[in-house]
Formats: C-alpha cells, sequence, structure tokens
C-alpha cells in the first residue's frame, strides 16, 4: 500500500531519521566494535576483588543475601540475569548494551534539549568511546549500571516533571542506584532541590517522593528484619569514614570513644604513607589490630563515632584533606586509579586467585580462569589516549557551578530548564560525597561521567547565552537553540 499525502513509509522514516542522526550512528557503531574486541580480548569476563562478593550475595540465598559492606541491589541484577543459567559472559554482554544505552540515552536528552545534534554526538563519544567505562563493562562490577540508573533518572525529571507516573519511575531508579552503591545518597539533595524548584503540580511531587522513599525504606526494613540494622549495610560508613580521616587523627581534645584509644596515632605514625585503603584494610592498621580482621558489627559504629569526634575537633584539615583530593580527582596524573578502570596485561596479577576469591570462584564458576587474548594490545595501546579526560570533568563541573551562579544573578528564562542543576548538582555531589567518606578514587568519578558531559554542555550553552544577551556585539550567533516542545 502507498502512503498517503504527507505520510512516510517506515523504511523511509527510518532512513529519514538515520541521515538526521548520521553522527551518532557512526559514534555507536565504532563503540559497539570496541566492546567486541572487548570481549574477544577478555572473555567472558574480567573481575576484581569485589566482583566475587557480589556474586556470592547474588547466589548465597535464594533470591539475594545482604553484605556487610555493599548493598545487594547489583547482586540481585545478577541474579536475574542467571535465571537462564549462570554465565559470566551474560553479565559483562548485557552491561556492554547497557554502556551503549548510556551514551545514547544522553545524545537524546540533549538534542531534546536544544543542543545541537553534532555537539550531542560529540558529547555521546566522550561517554561511548571512554575506555575506563568500557572496561568497568567488561568487569563484573556494579558502575554500569549505576551510572545509567543516576542518568535515566535525571532524563525522566527534567523532560517528564509533570507526569507523575514518569515522576515516580525517576525517583525509582534514584532509589535502585541507591542499592547499587550508597554513594547515591549523596545525589539525592540535588534530586529533591530540583523537585521543589520544578516539580509541579503538589500530585507530581508527591509521585516522585513516593518513588524514591518507598523503596529506599522498603529496602531498609527488610535489612533491618534480616539481623543487619535499618539501613544499606552494615559495616561500610564506619570503616570507610576512619580510613578517610585516620591521616589527621589527632586525638588531643578530641571526644573519642574510650574503646577507640588505641587508635590514635603519634604524627611520626600518621607520615608513615597509610593510605585510607591501608588504615581499612591492612592488617598492620589500628583498627585492624584492635578489633581484629573480621571485626564484630559494633566495631563500624565505633569507628563513625571516632571518625565524626576527629572531624570536629579538626574540621579545617578535614576539609583541606578534601578539597584537595576533591581537585586531584580532576587533575591529569592526579592519582586515584584504580585497577578495574584498566584492561589488564599478559601475566597480571589475577585478584581472583587469593582466598577467599578463589573459594567463591571455585564454588560458582569453577571452570573460570582469566584469559587475556589479542587484541589486547590494541585495547592496551588505545586506552594509553582515549580514557576519561579528567581535565575535562573539571571544565564541565565548573560550567555547572558558573551557570548555577549566573542564573541566580541572571535571566534564568534563558535556561532549558535549567537541566544542568540536576545534572551537574547529581554528578558533583557523587564525586564530593565519595571524596569526602571514602578516599581518592577515579573509580568514584566514572558513574559521573554521563551526568556531568550533559550537564556540563548543557552549562556552558546556557553561559554562551549569557553572555551573547550580556555582550550582544561580541557574538550574535551564540543565541541558544530552542528547546523543541515535547509532543
Amino acid at each position: 500500500m502507498e502512503a498517503g499525502p504527507g505520510r512516510f513509509h517506515p523504511v523511509d522514516r527510518l532512513a529519514r531519521l538515520a541521515r538526521a542522526h548520521k553522527l551518532l550512528l557512526l559514534v555507536v557503531a565504532a563503540a559497539a566494535v570496541l566492546r567486541v574486541l572487548v570481549e574477544i580480548a577478555y572473555w567472558p569476563a574480567l573481575t576484581f576483588s569485589d566482583s566475587w562478593q557480589y556474586i556470592q550475595l547474588a547466589y548465597a540465598n535464594p533470591v539475594v543475601g545482604f553484605g556487610v559492606d555493599r548493598p545487594s541491589g547489583y547482586p540481585l541484577l545478577i541474579h536475574i540475569l542467571s535465571i537462564p543459567g549462570r554465565s559470566l559472559a551474560t553479565i559483562t554482554i548485557v552491561q556492554h548494551l547497557v554502556g551503549l544505552a548510556t551514551g545514547i540515552t544522553a545524545y537524546a536528552l540533549l538534542v531534546r534539549l536544544g543542543i545541537r545534534t553534532w555537539i550531542a554526538a560529540v558529547a555521546a563519544a566522550v561517554i561511548l568511546l571512554d575506555s575506563y567505562l568500557v572496561a568497568l563493562e567488561q568487569h563484573v562490577m556494579s558502575e554500569t549500571f549505576f551510572a545509567f540508573a543516576l542518568l535515566v533518572c535525571a532524563a525522566l525529571a527534567i523532560l517528564y516533571r509533570q507526569s507523575p507516573l514518569l515522576m515516580a519511575a525517576s525517583g525509582f531508579l534514584l532509589a535502585a542506584a541507591v542499592t547499587m552503591r550508597v554513594s547515591a545518597l549523596f545525589a539525592i539533595p540535588a534530586f529533591v532541590l530540583f523537585l521543589l524548584l520544578k516539580a509541579r503540580p503538589l500530585r507530581v511531587l508527591s509521585a516522585a517522593v513516593a518513588g524514591l522513599a518507598l523503596p529506599l525504606v522498603a529496602y531498609a526494613s527488610l535489612h533491618a528484619v534480616e539481623g543487619h540494622g535499618f539501613g544499606f549495610t552494615e559495616q561500610i560508613g564506619g570503616w570507610a569514614l576512619y580510613g578517610r580521616i585516620a591521616s589527621i587523627a589527632d586525638c588531643r581534645g578530641a571526644a573519642i570513644p574510650r574503646e577507640t584509644r588505641p587508635l590514635c596515632q603519634s604524627a611520626a605514625a600518621r607520615a608513615s604513607g597509610f593510605t585510607p585503603s591501608s588504615y581499612v584494610f591492612s592488617p598492620k592498621s589500628p583498627a585492624r589490630r584492635e578489633f581484629g580482621t573480621d571485626p564484630p558489627n559494633r566495631a563500624a559504629g565505633l569507628l563513625r563515632d571516632f571518625a565524626i569526634a576527629i572531624i570536629r575537633k579538626h574540621p579545617f584539615q578535614y576539609l583541606d584533606l578534601v578539597a584537595s583530593d576533591f581537585g586531584r580527582i580532576f587533575e591529569p596524573g592526579g592519582g586515584g586509579l584504580d585497577p578495574p578502570l584498566l584492561f589488564p596485561r599478559k601475566g597480571s596479577f589475577a585478584w581472583e586467585t587469593v582466598i577467599p576469591e578463589k573459594l567463591q570462584r571455585d564454588a560458582y564458576f569453577p571452570g573460570y580462569r582469566r584469559t587475556i587474548r589479542e587484541p589486547s594490545g590494541f585495547l592496551l595501546a588505545y586506552q594509553r589516549v582515549f580514557h576519561t579526560p579528567r581535565w575535562l570533568m573539571g571544565i564541565f563541573g565548573l560550567a555547572v557551578i558558573l551557570a548555577a551562579v549566573v542564573r541566580f544573578f541572571g535571566r534564568p528564562e534563558r535556561s532549558a530548564r535549567a537541566a544542568y542543576l540536576l545534572l551537574g548538582g547529581m554528578g558533583l555531589s557523587i564525586v564530593l560525597g565519595a571524596v569526602a567518606t571514602v578516599e581518592l578514587n577515579l573509580r568514584f568519578l566514572a558513574p559521573a561521567v554521563p551526568l556531568l558531559v550533559c550537564g556540563g554542555v548543557l552549562a556552558l550553552r546556557d553561559l554562551a547565552a549569557a553572555a551573547s544577551a550580556r555582550w550582544p556585539r561580541l557574538s550574535r550567533s551564540t543565541a541558544p537553540v530552542q528547546a523543541p516542545t515535547p509532543p
């Protein structure tokens, strides 16, 4: 049947769509080829020490188990993906598809908000071709699903802020992100602030809050029923915060708990070069010597009280520590590069061969052995060039902050729904919160990359529009492209 006047055959519609977004298609094609090469080189999966703990939580109970130092949202996803049968390859392939979906979502959001297609395609390329993100997709790690949940949460809130159902879905996705990595808690203030500014009418605000709060309360309640306390983990808060502040833990004058006195160190001992991770995991750590390698849950509370007392006594040292590491995370060569971000070399140390990871591997995937094949050499060379541009993420973060200041004192009606306030606010909050409570680790920046890229592009567009309005003679062509009206 021939198409009527003004109508297009489905093939014609697809052709028009492909021509309109041809740059995106090229980027996605290159990103897909890259992921196929990674699967070939590191089939069926790469693992880190955390990977086997996730796997144990996924398979130890009929549905999912609760761990002492990580939530169970990602293990639940592993369990669901394993319903047809346990397969590490299934996990990594799905994660690669989710990684592609993250870049496409970022492109669609930017175009929907009026960004030119070629700029949106470049932004998507920063996400889709980032070798650090691709390496994480090949690992059995939570970051890929975590980043996707955060971006889709923000996209729904920005584009459909008048739909109760979709706003509830947005809140639910943020809650789901919390159950995958507790650092998503730091994104909640930015999300709630955006709701208060933009969610209208009241039923929309209520739906979004309910979508966020109800799953979190349900998870924490189930966590308590199982005997782990009302919360998302048992130990991670106290131990991680102790590791963060141990290097400034001068106990003189601090109201620390009596049981934590052995944790006090001299200035020389604190300068011995221990990292936050060393203070948490090393057998030589004062906390490990005092509470053992398998400490009771009560130790986490004592360590939290110890850390808070030190922060209260030395607030400026703590702020300097956090600000310094927060700046370094955007500095090229600023440290914090974690093994799961990297493609391993042949003969590299295999984390899964150590105890207890070896026991977990033999219990759930006895046939698994790390294998590294070609084109691993090409991928290593690729990664030396194409990885997260830390300096660019820093520029995007600064652009978001500056655009927010201009918006406050300038003309908010020129903003594309102030989308960068949510995107950039969530991204920066996650990074800052992780650095403030754990340590400098570039893996904490990875899930924030899609948020910062989208927020930064929108913020730069708004800054250009504000500059054009303020100094029209300097640029008469930087007026923002108006966002199309949603259907």
